[in-house]
């Protein structure tokens, strides 16, 4: 299938990527959907990885090894310290920064939509982003309305 190359006209739609980071906190992601947050730990500048999203963007949460799982939007687009999403043993990583987010949507793990699902349907992710914008608007919707469709009717069924 050749791949769609994206006009000048797909603009930016206020789609975000989040990496939850699964390389360096296993199972965090289950925590972030059941608390409602995009969280990171451990960065110099704190909690700046998250900045830049507002109220009413959507945000699409990436797990390492299995794909776009959810759909989220934002809060209030305020990034503040946050705790209990990432854990060293029974002890809390430091500098643990959250956004909050009411995650609407949620696929099971073997209904992700895979970096190789996701380039077939035109759109290169960039899984290696902690938290960015994802620019052509057309096709961040596309897979927005894939995830949503994919996902049960509660999403905490997925997590």
């Amino acid at each position: 299938m050749p791949r769609k190359t994206p006009t000048p006209k797909d603009a930016w739609s206020g789609h975000w990527i989040f990496n939850t980071n699964e390389s360096n906190g296993k199972g965090a992601y289950r925590r972030m959907f059941y608390r409602g947050v995009c969280a990171i730990w451990g960065y110099v500048d704190q909690g700046k990885n998250l900045e830049g999203a507002k109220a009413g963007d959507k945000v699409l949460a990436y797990v390492n090894n299995q794909g776009l799982r959810a759909v989220g939007v934002v809060i209030d687009g305020e990034v503040k310290a946050g705790t209990g999403i990432f854990l060293q043993g029974a002890q809390q990583a430091k500098d643990e920064y959250h956004l909050t987010v009411r995650w609407e949507a949620i696929v099971p793990s073997g209904q992700a939509i895979t970096v190789v699902e996701a380039a077939s349907k035109g759109y290169d992710l960039p899984v290696r982003c902690t938290f960015a914008k994802l620019p052509h608007g057309a096709q961040a919707g596309m897979l927005e309305k894939e995830l949503r469709e994919r996902s049960p009717e509660n999403p905490e069924d997925a997590i």
